[in-house]
């Protein structure tokens, strides 16, 4: 790791903590590139008859907290906030 440090030109705290994020092109050689390990959460919604790819998608659009476009998709007063099906 010191010789990735030096040819670099960096710490070899930088790279551990890269590699460590999983940041693309930096893994330890016997390890190969780790994988993201979160997963796409992520739910399609249906917001005043418009497609969304996620509540924060359809809340930045509407320019509503995230909490209260979930909170619609869960109410029945809301008839047209919902999740894709």
């Amino acid at each position: 790791m010191k010789a990735a440090a030096a040819q670099l030109n960096t710490d070899t705290s930088t790279i551990r903590r890269k590699i460590m994020q999983g940041i693309v092109g930096y893994w330890y050689e016997d390890e190969g590139q780790r994988l993201d390990s979160r997963r796409d959460i992520r739910r399609p919604i249906l917001a005043d008859g418009k497609p969304y790819e996620s509540i924060a998608a359809a809340a930045r659009e509407l320019r509503l907290p995230r909490p209260t476009v979930h909170a619609r998709i869960k109410s029945k007063k809301f008839p047209d906030y919902s999740y894709q099906k």
